[in-house]
């Protein structure tokens, strides 16, 4: 049985970081959505977000628990097992951010037969404020649930498999 390549990364990228990447970027998925982690695509299936009208409204969690937006800055660089880092330099033009002004060199050395390689220059992270004081108010809810509490995003990426 062939394992499922986005399979494969997403299982890599979260046991090196704790994070879990989005082998789909074309698919949408925002802070305080909750849903099922298929085991076996490991795409995240959306079953609705707390900051519906509907979802608990006595916590009233978009008034209590806004989403918080990070500073845009430095890179974010994750190197699974399968591979290490040997040189990265990021090179940005201030007045023309684009790609196609920007210089991106990287050496990497792949020392397995599979690897993951994330990097995100000048990411941008949103996440829940004061999760900590919200989280037991949702757990009996989300049972058995994945929640966003926290996400990375940045407009210049790259997937690459190997």
């Amino acid at each position: 049985m062939k394992v499922d390549d986005g399979r494969v990364f997403v299982d890599l990228v979260h046991e090196t970081s704790e994070c879990f990447g989005n082998w789909s970027p074309n698919q949408s998925v925002k802070v305080g959505d909750y849903g099922v982690l298929n085991r076996k695509t490991a795409e995240f299936e959306k079953e609705g977000s707390i900051y519906d009208a509907d979802f608990r409204p006595e916590l009233q969690i978009g008034k209590n628990h806004p989403v918080l937006e990070g500073a845009t800055e430095g890179q974010y660089i994750i190197v699974s097992r399968g591979c290490s880092a040997e040189a990265f330099d990021a090179d940005f033009s201030e007045k023309h951010p684009e790609i196609v002004d920007s210089t991106i060199k990287g050496r990497w050395r792949i020392t397995g037969k599979k690897g993951a390689i994330v990097v995100l220059i000048k990411p941008k992270e949103f996440r829940i404020q004061d999760k900590g004081k919200l989280l037991p108010h949702l757990s009996l809810f989300l049972k058995r649930k994945c929640l966003v509490t926290s996400i990375f995003t940045c407009p210049m990426f790259a997937l690459c498999e190997f």
